[in-house]
Formats: structure tokens, C-alpha cells, sequence
């Protein structure tokens, strides 16, 4: 029998042992792992985080001793919007046990049974939740790492009810220690970075936060003064709905960072799912990087190096479950677009950067608003794979991209329009050599005129580099006073045409409202061209206008030489012009009209927002008018 003396001795033992494993741990690096009824924590001496059992939260993030999250501000920490709570069940367990490997990685698992009943809790959701999902949060943290990974695995059952994910998104909220946000090259510096509501007539809002997902997947936010930063990292875009054009929030007020793959902005992204569809999808790894510097810029400049290993790492051989496609069951796909247009001389090459990918087939989904098709542009369901080039002779490769038969689209900077290519079957762990893919853009006569340029971006437009600012489109009314003419081999895009083409707004006293747009009084706004022609044209002419985002009720009247043609309607509004940005939906439009409307010499057309709502009307990408005679 033991005597009390010899338990305390054994007590004393176990502390000890367990204290100098603690020590050798913080020595090497090496990862420890421990939990409690209510928490996970794995810690590696440089980096210690503490998980949720309850709900999945990373409820601490401890770089060097030092907690860069914050339990304020709503719902505080490191969460997703669907989190385990709402189901049937919880279910914890160790996915990856550092004692297994000598302390090099440990995972854990928070996952909620839905059981058929409603999880998820993010914006728009009603109260008993959105949607019917298994969810599986795992946090992995490796050996002596300044960063823990997150990732959720989703499936829908066969036996789940119908659902529709409302947004969807990783947030973490930061320690208020943090003072500089770093998003993109316009948005980088000390929050908030404009005068915000009611300071300002501009009316800052969250919105002026929002840049483009696909190409800067490293953000955050620095404390210059601690010589302190907090990253978010996404080590491949495949998750992200809504392919390389979408905008996205980033970072936004109070200094939370986000990483929204599924959101209703800027057009919006669909997950439907039916009574009985099988679908799983894992979101994720995202990296939580913390680091130090002397500076905000270097600090950045080290997490963009970060972002570089992880897609060199990716995909990552530790994950397991859900869909997630190891290396060896990914290929790479490689071909070559070949350029055929005769008014593009260019011998098969392209004028400007590839953008290619593989998504899925479009497909039709029943919504509150009627039947929809979702295209690329709106998908979140499924994953997609993009890369842009910058080989002017059309090669490309595609890495990491799991077996399946995909679609392939391609636009290219300086081409109006995008190749699609049906059928591309993908197997396991090859390589697919899709050869010469010709390309033959859509063309409905010679080219007269062009203004602005067919990359889907409007910054080469007059007040385009101010476009997040939320009152930009207050000062068309400053420069313009007269509303526009165009003259055609005479004026320049950079200065005579405005991206954003609004109702006239000559009030003093508009305003911005944040999250709403702008308030005030408003006329029509016209944009006259001129343009001369050699001779009295035959046959058809073809306005085309391709733009890159809209607002409310975005229809454009058309005049050639004062006389009224059809209006030009570009359907459903994307919101980009109500929340500062340049890109939502990109779209194009071609209107037909005859050409006896044109004349020998000196010709007008006219292109008129009515008045209306301050936040209606287009934000343009390119125009070009064609002639094909008879």
C-alpha cells in the first residue's frame, strides 16, 4: 500500500517530469499538446493557441507569450460564421498526436452532427441557423512555427434537407494593439485609413476595405510600435468562390481580418444544395501567421515570403478527410491558347497576361428570385483552379488540380471576350497536355474605334485610382462639369473618361451613407463620342461595352446622331458602384443597329444614365464600335 508521503513523492515526480518536457519542448521546438473538458492547447514554445471545444473558436493565439486576439467586439477571437453549434451532436478528438511524431505536428478536431438539423450562423442567417451540414474545425499547429493552420471539412449528407449557405467566412479579431492595416498597394497603412462616418462627407465604411481575393492572399495588420504582426494567408485560391475577378473584404473595421469564401457581395457566390445531395467541400488550410520586424513594410514583405512556401508546400500532405486531393492524386494541366484574330496581328500570340482555369459545367439552381444559372463567375460550391500567365505565346500549366472533368475559360489582357473548352478530363497523378487551344474572339465587323482597354479592370480610366474612396463618384461632377465628350483620336481615357458612368449628382449637399451609397439630388449623365467616318457606311453597326462592375438599375440609353435606338440593358446589379469597388460582375453587351444611321464626316453617339438612384448605372472595362458592311 501506498503511504501519502509516497504519493506526494510520485505527484512531485509527475511535475517534474512534466516540467522538464515542457523545457526541452520550448528548447526544441517540438509541439505539446494538452486539453481540459472545455479546451485544446498545443503550444511549440514560439507560438500557443487554445481551441473551443464548444464551438471551434480559437480562443487564444499566444506569439511568444504575447495574445494577439481580442474578447471584445461582438463575437470575440478566431471563429467561423458556421460553427459545430446547432447540430445533434459534438464530437472532439486528436487528429494528429504530437507523441506519435516526436512533437512535429499536432491537429485537433472540433466537429458538429447536424443530424439533419440547421447550422451556421453568419450574416443573413436566420435563428435556428442556414443550412444542414456536417462541420469538422481542425487547427494544426507544426514544429517550432510562428503559425497554426484552420480548416473546415463540410458534407452534406444523402439523407440532409435542402439548404442555401448564407455568407460564409474565417474572421479573427484583433488585439486593439494592432494599428496599421495591410491589405493591398492602395489600402496599406494606419487605421482607419480614411476619416469615417459622420467625420467626413465621403462616409468611410467597411466597404473601402474590399480588393480582390486572387491576387493578394497575404494581409493583415501590424503593430509598428511592438514590432508586432498578424497575417492571414491563403496558401491556394481553389476554395474561394467566384474565380480571379471576385472582390472581397479582407480586413475591415475594428481590425478584424477575414477570409470570406462564400459572401452575397459583388454579385454573389451560390451554394445551393437539394433534398438528398451528397457534397462535401474543405475550405481551407488558411494560415494564421504571426511575426516581428522593425517595421510594418518589412513585416509584410515576410509574410508575402511566408505565403510563397505555403503555395510551394501546397497541397499539404497532413490534411486528411473530406475531399481534400493529395499531390499524387492531382495533376497538372498545360496546353497552349493560340490567338486567331485578324485584327489582332500579333502571329498567334497574345497582347497582354493569360488568365485561365478549370471550373465546372454551369448549372441551374432554383432561388427566391426564379431559376439561375450559375456560371464561374457566381460559383462557391465547388472548388475552382486558376492561374495567370504572363507568356505572351499562350502557354500555360494549371498545377494541383484534383481527377474530373472540367470546363476551361481563358481572357486575356487586350482581347475582348473569353475561350471556353468543354470536356477537359482530368485523372489522377499526370500530366494532360491539352495542346494548342485556338482562340478566335467574336467579332461583328472591323474595329472604327475603341476606348479603354479589354482586361477587365478600370483603372485606366480618369478617377479610377481614387474608385474605393466612398465618394468618388461626387467628384465626376468636379471634372466634369459639362458632362463628357469624347472625341475619338483627340481625348484619352486617362483623363476624359470617367470609370463610373452615374446619374449627374450637382448637390451640395450629397452625401455618403455608409453600407447605402450616396444620397443627394441628380440629373441624367450622357457621354457623347465623336467620331468621323470616310464614307456613308452600309450593312449593320455593333456597339460593344464590356463592363467590370454596376450599379442599381444599370441600363444605358443609346442615341446615334440624336436618334433613339434600343436600350441597353445589363440585367441584375452587382452593387460594386453602392460599395466602392471597380469589379463585380464582368459582363458584355452588343448593340446592333443599322448603319444608315451613321453618315459621311462628323457622327455623335450618346450614351445616357437617366436620373434616377445616385447609385445606379455602370462602371465601365472597354467600348468598341464595329462596321460590317454588305
Amino acid at each position: 500500500m501506498k503511504t501519502p508521503a509516497m504519493c506526494r513523492v510520485a505527484i512531485c515526480v509527475v511535475c517534474m517530469v512534466g516540467w522538464v518536457f515542457e523545457v526541452s519542448a520550448q528548447e526544441t521546438g517540438a509541439v505539446t499538446l494538452s486539453q481540459d473538458d472545455t479546451t485544446f492547447t498545443m503550444s511549440n514554445g514560439t507560438l500557443s493557441v487554445k481551441v473551443s471545444k464548444e464551438s471551434g473558436d480559437l480562443v487564444s493565439m499566444q506569439y511568444k507569450g504575447r495574445e494577439t486576439l481580442t474578447d471584445r467586439s461582438g463575437h470575440p477571437f478566431v471563429y467561423w460564421s458556421h460553427d459545430v453549434k446547432g447540430g445533434e451532436a459534438i464530437e472532439t478528438k486528436v487528429t494528429i498526436d504530437p507523441a506519435d511524431n516526436a512533437g512535429d505536428r499536432a491537429e485537433v478536431s472540433v466537429k458538429g452532427v447536424s443530424g439533419g438539423k440547421f447550422m451556421g450562423f453568419g450574416p443573413g442567417a436566420p435563428e435556428e441557423g442556414d443550412i444542414a451540414v456536417d462541420i469538422d474545425i481542425r487547427y494544426s499547429l507544426a514544429r517550432d512555427d510562428a503559425a497554426v493552420y484552420a480548416y473546415t471539412i463540410f458534407e452534406h449528407k444523402p439523407d440532409y434537407p435542402a439548404g442555401d449557405f448564407t455568407e460564409a467566412r474565417l474572421a479573427a479579431k484583433l488585439d486593439p494593439g494592432f494599428t496599421h492595416l495591410h491589405i493591398d498597394e492602395l489600402r496599406d497603412g494606419q487605421y482607419p485609413l480614411l476619416p469615417e462616418w459622420p467625420d467626413t462627407p465621403d462616409g468611410a465604411d467597411k466597404y473601402i476595405y474590399t480588393t480582390t481575393q486572387f491576387d493578394h492572399r497575404a494581409y493583415g495588420a501590424t503593430n509598428p510600435d511592438d514590432g508586432l504582426g498578424w497575417w492571414m494567408l491563403i496558401p491556394s485560391p481553389e476554395f474561394l468562390s467566384a474565380g480571379p475577378t471576385q472582390p472581397e473584404f479582407l480586413v475591415h473595421g475594428n481590425l478584424v481580418v477575414f477570409c470570406y469564401w462564400r459572401s452575397s457581395h459583388y454579385g454573389h457566390a451560390q451554394i445551393i444544395l437539394e433534398d438528398g445531395e451528397p457534397w462535401k467541400k474543405v475550405v481551407g488550410p488558411i494560415v494564421m501567421y504571426a511575426n516581428e520586424g522593425d517595421s510594418s513594410a518589412a513585416m509584410w514583405d515576410d509574410a508575402k515570403a511566408r505565403l510563397k512556401q505555403e503555395e510551394t508546400a501546397w497541397p499539404y500532405d497532413w490534411v486528411q478527410g473530406g475531399d481534400y486531393a493529395h499531390a499524387t492524386q492531382r495533376s497538372t494541366v498545360r496546353g497552349r491558347v493560340v490567338l486567331r484574330d485578324t485584327q489582332l496581328d500579333l502571329n498567334g500570340e497574345l497582347p497582354g497576361r493569360l488568365t485561365i482555369g478549370l471550373t465546372r459545367t454551369p448549372y441551374t439552381v432554383a432561388t427566391t428570385d426564379g431559376t439561375r444559372e450559375i456560371d464561374w463567375q457566381h460559383d462557391a460550391k465547388f472548388y475552382q483552379h486558376w492561374v495567370r500567365s504572363d507568356q505572351r505565346d499562350g502557354t500555360f500549366a494549371i498545377p494541383h488540380v484534383p481527377a474530373g472533368t472540367y470546363n476551361l475559360h481563358a481572357f486575356a489582357d487586350g482581347v475582348l471576350g473569353e475561350l471556353f473548352h468543354a470536356s477537359v478530363e482530368v485523372p489522377q497523378g499526370s500530366e494532360v497536355d491539352l495542346g494548342e487551344l485556338e482562340w478566335t474572339p467574336v467579332r461583328h465587323g472591323q474595329t472604327h474605334w475603341e476606348i479603354g482597354k479589354p482586361d477587365r479592370d478600370a483603372s485606366e480610366f480618369a478617377g479610377a485610382d481614387r474608385f474605393w474612396h466612398p465618394g468618388a463618384a461626387l467628384r465626376y461632377a468636379e471634372s466634369f462639369p459639362a458632362d463628357t465628350t469624347f472625341t475619338i483620336g483627340e481625348s484619352n481615357p486617362a483623363t476624359d473618361w470617367f470609370y463610373a458612368h452615374t446619374p449627374f449628382i450637382d448637390d451640395p449637399e450629397a452625401r455618403v451613407r455608409p453600407f447605402r451609397g450616396i444620397a443627394g439630388d441628380n440629373k441624367p449623365s450622357s457621354r457623347t463620342i465623336n467620331f468621323n467616318l470616310d464614307q456613308s457606311p452600309t450593312g449593320q453597326a455593333t456597339l460593344r461595352i464590356a463592363l467590370t462592375g454596376t450599379g442599381g438599375n444599370p441600363v444605358l440609353h443609346l442615341k446615334v446622331n440624336g436618334q433613339d435606338q434600343a436600350p441597353i440593358d445589363f440585367g441584375r446589379s452587382d452593387g460594386a458602384l453602392t460599395r466602392h469597388q471597380t469589379r463585380g460582375d464582368w459582363r458584355e453587351r452588343a448593340a446592333t443597329f443599322d448603319a444608315s444611321f451613321l453618315k459621311k464626316g462628323a457622327n455623335t453617339l450618346t450614351l445616357t444614365v437617366p436620373a434616377g438612384d445616385p447609385n445606379a448605372g455602370v462602371i465601365y472595362d472597354y467600348l468598341r464600335l464595329e462596321l460590317a458592311p454588305q
